[in-house]
């Protein structure tokens, strides 16, 4: 009998970095993958093309421990998959966190993807108990590399739990790369109206404020936001100017 998988994430980085192993195992055809999507997963499941079913599917209307327990009553997974998700101010449930730990409830294995290096207790921990630290561990969580598994077993992830993978999300980047002529290049510089000499900073982030708060008001707050550290960046380019100066 065929096995199969049941994956889900909410966060776009936790959707990202299953996709390609959800699409693997769709191609190997070994297994049955069942995809769960909840609220606005559903846009990012779509662009990374990747069929789903939401959990109204099944008759409910929250992602608590309880519902999932339903739905994996319904289904009856070998394996669970998620990205990694947190709670947040509007999201006292993450499905990553309660499916993983209703799946541990009844015996079904558990892995998770992380996506990025720092910060991941929150991902794992119910942020709104006391005693809420690492409430929502699966039994494997797959990490980027020695860097990252340093970190999570400095911040008290047991180190048999981690297993060094990388992000499934970057496994094409090789291929991008190699595929990327002279005459690409030019043409992007060309689109942004920069020279070819010209020097291109590309500034990157998270909605860090959005999950982890503005201030020190949020239990999660990082001490800083995506915004304070585009401010830094500035001041130091401004600072440096002199010297990027040919």
């Amino acid at each position: 009998m065929e096995k199969k998988v049941l994956a889900t994430s909410y966060h776009t980085g936790g959707i990202n970095a299953i996709s390609p192993v959800i699409k693997r195992l769709n191609e190997e055809g070994k297994t049955d993958v069942v995809v769960i999507s909840y609220k606005d997963a559903e846009k990012t499941f779509q662009s990374n093309h990747v069929g789903y079913r939401t959990i109204f599917d099944y008759g409910l209307k929250d992602v608590s421990v309880d519902s999932m327990k339903e739905l994996l009553k319904g289904e009856s997974p070998d394996l669970i998959l998620t990205g990694q998700s947190c709670q947040d101010k509007d999201n006292k449930d993450a499905i990553d966190q309660t499916i993983t730990l209703a799946g541990k409830e009844k015996g079904i294995p558990t892995i998770s993807i992380s996506d990025f290096w720092t910060g991941r207790v929150p991902y794992f921990s119910d942020i709104f108990s006391k005693n809420g630290k690492f409430k929502f561990l699966p039994d494997y969580i797959s990490v980027l590399d020695e860097i990252q598994k340093d970190i999570m077993i400095k911040e008290g992830f047991p180190e048999d739990k981690l297993v060094i993978t990388g992000n499934p999300h970057f496994d094409n980047l090789t291929f991008l790369r190699d595929n990327f002529s002279k005459e690409d290049l030019e043409q992007v510089r060309k689109d942004l109206n920069l020279g070819l000499d010209s020097y291109v900073l590309l500034y990157a982030s998270q909605p860090v404020e959005f999950y982890y708060g503005s201030d020190s008001s949020n239990p999660k707050f990082l001490g800083y936001t995506e915004k304070t550290i585009l401010s830094d960046l500035i001041n130091v380019l401004i600072k440096l100017s002199s010297s990027l100066i040919i």
